[in-house]
């Protein structure tokens, strides 16, 4: 039995995060899956690839040995797998990490099927630590995303800013005031993006607060429906655009503007390098689209 492409992707997002359980949701698998897929892969190879326990996961000194070569099936495969897509119809893969702008979205995917009837335009989810990686690699072809961002490789335009509004349970006692400000921030732990970017988890939680307050967090979420059950349950709140935040529907989650809290910068990245035309015509349509629209609001 030979390792298969999924079963090395697998364990590459295994070996990543060191947690099972992450894995499996980045992955869109459950848990038992993702364990049968590693036990497969560690019969193909004849090895013990991870040490678990209760506590923690950590890889063998074969599993360190075999990472990066499964990173490089991996991204071999991805190459082949993009190459094989844009031999078809004309086609361009677009990556949000959220909702985003809901009328400059609107007026983007409508100009775009004006001006570009014959390319097909697929959205993707997209974690925002692997844009660079799905843009470099031909994964992603244009990425939407809000925060402020640099990525090495990765061309960054802002096309809006909205202002910040604050999820919170409706029993908390913030909860139903007209506006909040940032001092009000202190009196409820925020939840962190999972994120290894440390500037990028620092804006979202507003640390450090005016005069050095140090921010009080709570648990790390991947995305906002974790947001939404962890608010809802009480365990903080969770600082979104204002679209994001008229667009959750939840029954026991409020939203409220933070009036003198910096906005959130929605920006469009592309590979700074090897970009293809019909790419290029897009980015076109979506920064025309874009300085239209500041200069109407």
């Amino acid at each position: 039995m030979e390792p298969s492409p999924t079963a090395l992707r697998a364990f590459a997002k295994v070996a990543e995060e060191l947690h099972f359980g992450r894995a499996a949701r980045a992955l869109y698998l459950t848990t038992p899956a993702l364990s049968q897929q590693i036990a497969r892969l560690e019969k193909a190879v004849n090895a013990t690839l991870f040490d678990r326990s209760s506590r923690r996961v950590e890889l063998t000194l074969a599993g360190e040995q075999l990472l990066p070569l499964a990173r490089e099936v991996v991204s071999a495969f991805d190459r082949v797998e993009n190459w094989k897509r844009r031999r078809g119809a004309p086609s361009l893969r677009l990556g949000f990490a959220s909702v985003g702008p809901m009328k400059l979205a609107a007026e983007i995917f409508a100009e775009a099927r004006a001006e570009l009837p014959q390319v097909r335009l697929d959205v993707a989810y997209v974690h925002q630590d692997e844009v660079p990686k799905e843009l470099l690699s031909g994964q992603l072809d244009l990425a939407f995303l809000w925060g402020p961002l640099i990525f090495d490789g990765v061309r960054t335009r802002t096309l809006t800013t909205q202002p910040r509004w604050l999820l919170l349970s409706e029993t908390h006692p913030l909860a139903g005031r007209d506006e909040l400000t940032v001092p009000d921030l202190d009196r409820i732990p925020l939840l962190r993006p999972h994120s290894a970017d440390p500037t990028y988890i620092a804006w979202s939680v507003v640390d450090p607060r005016p005069g050095g307050r140090r921010a009080t967090t709570g648990p790390s979420v991947r995305n906002l429906e974790e947001a939404l059950t962890m608010v809802a349950a009480g365990l903080g709140g969770y600082l979104v655009p204002r679209d994001v935040a008229a667009a959750v529907q939840h029954p026991l989650v409020l939203a409220q503007p933070v009036s003198d809290l910096s906005d959130s910068p929605f920006s469009v990245s592309v590979a700074a390098d090897g970009v293809a035309e019909t790419t290029n015509a897009l980015l076109d349509v979506v920064l025309d689209v874009a300085a239209r629209f500041d200069a109407m609001s």
